[in-house]
């Protein structure tokens, strides 16, 4: 699924199974314009319908951008901003232009 807004796009991939209740989503949010503290990493959902289903963060992704932060901190505090700083993706434009191009082929 693809959700378009005028700042981000918001992308869902995955599995969700009325059958069995089971779901395994990843939601990932690619800024189109500068975001001063983006975190950029995917969200996982995953479990059953009924039973509360496991909300988490992609850990590698978010410890790629707090690590350096850490190291910057300690040079000049606010430089530990630097890392989470996200200028936006021209590829995802790319991608929405594709998405809202393919009514038009149908038949």
């Amino acid at each position: 699924m693809l959700v378009d807004t005028p700042d981000s796009t918001i992308w869902l991939t995955g599995s969700l199974s009325l059958a069995t209740e089971e779901m395994h989503l990843v939601a990932q949010v690619d800024p189109k314009d500068v975001s001063p503290l983006a975190m950029r990493a995917p969200l996982h959902v995953d479990g059953r319908l009924l039973n509360a289903p496991k909300v988490s963060l992609d850990k590698g992704k978010v410890l790629r951008r707090i690590v350096p932060a850490i190291v910057l901190a300690a040079i000049n505090p606010l430089a530990a901003i630097l890392p989470f700083i996200d200028l936006g993706d021209d590829e995802s434009k790319k991608a929405v232009a594709a998405c809202q191009s393919v009514p038009g082929r149908r038949g």
